[in-house]
């Protein structure tokens, strides 16, 4: 079963260069790719062209016409499925991968017959069924025979609702795996975009206050692995 992974970046710098070591650091045996969202000649884009270059990551430019999230997803599956792979493993940029075990999780739910597992951001607009993952993994063939796309998914569509993998597709009778996540990943926020250079992080419930924003801020930078993936 070949795994690739996607990560969109969009004036994440810091946030890129902590996913991007620490996942390297825990999965250092699964391609992964980066998809630069970034407006042209944004300073992030050298960045990521040089990290990308020196950890042997592909780097690719988004969709220059669309820069929501999910149409970066597109350019990142579309390149997996073109090399051959059979999954594709989405992660959120502002995440620090804090744990062995994703993989295996992965594989056994494949082999128990979850072709889709985690958490998702979905519409469905009497057509394809658009979703928009943190921390979550496609069989390709499911992708294929569905016609899912990760096209619509941005942040301020309608009829969007988050859930769990075992429930997010009962509409369409695939069945899902509720992926353990928190064992592996560390996101920073439950839905959270950058615009014009500034965080705006939405949790599950309503925006987050700037002082709580502050806090996470602070709380998550001064996390010892964070600091030392800053570092390297």
């Amino acid at each position: 079963m070949k795994i690739g992974a996607v990560a969109v970046a969009f004036h994440t710098e810091q946030f890129s260069k902590v996913f991007i070591e620490s996942f390297l650091e825990y999965y250092p045996g699964v391609p992964l790719v980066i998809v630069d969202n970034n407006l042209k000649g944004n300073p992030e884009t050298l960045f990521l062209k040089d990290i990308c270059k020196h950890r042997f990551i592909k780097y690719l430019y988004g969709d220059p016409h669309e820069k929501e999230h999910g149409a970066g997803l597109d350019v990142g599956f579309k390149y997996l499925r073109v090399k051959g792979f059979d999954v594709v493993l989405t992660l959120d940029i502002d995440t620090v991968v804090i744990g062995f075990g994703l993989i295996d999780e992965i594989n056994k739910a494949i082999h128990d017959g979850y072709l889709i597992g985690g958490r998702y951001a979905s519409s469905v607009d009497n057509g394809p069924v658009y979703v928009h993952p943190s921390c979550a993994y496609y069989c390709i063939s499911l992708v294929n025979s569905l016609g899912i796309s990760y096209l619509k998914a941005n942040r301020d569509g309608e009829n969007r609702f988050y859930d769990t993998g075992e429930k997010i597709f009962e509409q369409i009778g695939v069945p899902g795996y509720n992926l353990h996540e928190a064992k592996y990943v560390l996101h920073f926020g439950a839905g959270s975009a950058i615009q014009d250079g500034e965080f705006h992080c939405k949790t599950y419930n309503g925006w987050w206050s700037k002082t709580k924003y502050k806090k996470r801020m602070e709380w998550f930078f001064n996390r010892p692995d964070v600091k030392e993936y800053l570092e390297r």
